[in-house]
């Protein structure tokens, strides 16, 4: 079903499709006069035999590399507290002791601050080694570094890894992600939305 569509400027959406025309087709310049020299087609108007109409969509790139920029910000400051909090070991006294949990007796004897500052002490290290925030750490550095086409594909966009002082953190290219979202737009939203739900053979980011 064809609709004809009227507007004042090039520019205007159409559910939800912002549509910016650059060109103008299908109208003749001048009048189309038969051989006696009678007006067919006044200008201005449709020729019957118009040429052919492409239209070509594009994604909105700047939105897309702003929403994959904040995620890769995010990521990093998720993995680099949970890798923080199970790597940084228990503080210890100058005599070797452990800092243990302040009573009513200890605090009588001492200022805001310096309870503020000795509580700071015994809080670090208290998730030394906690299996599940390793778990955690692990899960999330596998979900942004999987294997085969997958880590590839990610690599090809600009999303990559990078490791230093035994935290992996992510990096992002975003000339790369930008050339990915023009040439193959589709395989760049799979590889974050697939799912084995679905009938994809691994999940996405």
């Amino acid at each position: 079903i064809l609709e004809d569509i009227t507007r004042s400027s090039n520019t205007f959406n159409v559910d939800g499709l912002n549509v910016n025309l650059k060109g103008t087709f299908n109208y003749a310049e001048t009048d189309v006069k038969d051989e006696n020299g009678a007006v067919i087609t006044a200008a201005g108007t449709l020729v019957e035999d118009p040429e052919a109409v492409t239209f070509t969509a594009t994604s909105d790139a700047d939105k897309i590399v702003d929403a994959v920029r904040s995620m890769v910000e995010d990521y990093n400051a998720i993995v680099s507290e949970v890798k923080k909090a199970y790597s940084d070991m228990p503080l210890e006294k100058s005599d070797g002791s452990r800092y243990k949990p302040l009573t009513d007796e200890d605090k009588a004897d001492m200022t805001e601050s310096e309870i503020k500052a000795y509580e700071e002490k015994a809080k670090t290290g208290i998730l030394f080694m906690d299996r599940d925030l390793s778990s955690l750490y692990s899960a999330l550095r596998s979900a942004v570094a999987p294997g085969g086409s997958d880590g590839s594909f990610l690599r090809s966009i600009g999303i990559k890894t990078s490791y230093e002082d035994g935290l992996t953190t992510l990096l992002l290219d975003e000339n790369a992600l930008r050339e990915a979202l023009e040439q193959n737009p589709d395989q760049v939203k799979d590889a974050f939305t697939k799912s084995k739900e679905n009938g994809a053979a691994s999940d996405g980011l």
